[in-house]
């Protein structure tokens, strides 16, 4: 059904009767947008929509939320200029390539078809097309590797849950990031952290599968993080887990669920350099 002919059908609707439910949009073609230039905000939620291509007339676009559609390409718009928030969450997106708007800064591409950040048949996402980029959201998606992030530079907030990673690779390319959630995911290795991101200040890890020390040391040259949390790992199951990491890295002020005190790091300091 096309917007017309639901407005259509919304209109013989009899003003005296009382809606039970609120009236179901059920859109598949967006066509008569094109017709609306100078829209700046639109909310497409929850219908059958494939194709985004007439909002690229709207030039002036500044927040498009499009999430629970059946929308094939996340590239499909031209390059919209103002263009700040972009919601394709729930959709059928099997790839970012040829995302590109300069002034985005939060795009969401959750639980979609995604395989791989490297990009299929364009570059990957990078801070030269997308230079205000500050978070990313890619949870619930088949990603099996962090490779093709290194090149946004100025990302802060990096939502990238329930994926397939098995380890981090390098993103010390990531140099502005400060947020960084991998949680559900079947990561082992840690490889990735020995040089940054130099800025991260909250690592969640929770619900992956490190069980080495070794691991975990990698983490040390995180020095401006605050936040770690490695709960439901089965490194967490083990004995001292606690005192162990906080004399690895006494810099945190917070370990899973619970806050640090001045008394616990000194004492897991302590305990660390006599372990070692």
């Amino acid at each position: 059904m096309s917007i017309e002919e639901n407005v259509a059908e919304y209109e013989e609707i009899n003003e005296d009767a009382v809606p039970i439910k609120p009236l179901v949009w059920a859109i598949t073609d967006i066509a008569i947008l094109v017709q609306f230039p100078f829209l700046r905000f639109v909310t497409l939620s929850g219908n059958y929509i494939s194709d985004l291509s007439p909002l690229s007339a709207a030039e002036y676009l500044m927040y498009l939320k499009s999430d629970h559609n059946q929308i094939l390409q996340a590239g499909s718009l031209k390059t919209l200029n103002y263009l700040q928030y972009f919601d394709l969450s729930h959709n059928k997106v099997a790839s970012t390539d040829y995302i590109n708007h300069g002034r985005l800064k939060h795009l969401i591409l959750n639980y979609n078809e995604i395989s791989t950040l490297k990009g299929v048949n364009g570059p990957p996402l990078n801070q030269f097309k997308l230079r205000s980029l500050e978070t990313l959201e890619i949870r619930g998606n088949q990603i099996e590797s962090t490779e093709g992030l290194g090149f946004l530079h100025d990302l802060k907030t990096l939502y990238f849950g329930e994926n397939l990673l098995k380890s981090v690779e390098d993103i010390s390319g990531l140099r502005g990031l400060v947020r960084l959630h991998l949680r559900d995911n079947h990561i082992a290795t840690l490889d990735g952290f020995l040089q940054g991101p130099t800025k991260l200040e909250y690592l969640n890890l929770r619900g992956n599968k490190i069980n080495r020390w070794s691991e975990v040391k990698k983490l040390k040259s995180l020095v401006t993080l605050k936040v770690l949390v490695l709960s439901d790992n089965p490194i967490a199951d083990r004995d001292l887990y606690r005192p162990v990491v906080l004399g690895m890295m006494p810099f945190l002020t917070r370990l899973d669920k619970d806050k640090t005190t001045e008394e616990e790091i000194a004492e897991a300091v302590d305990f660390y350099v006599k372990l070692v």
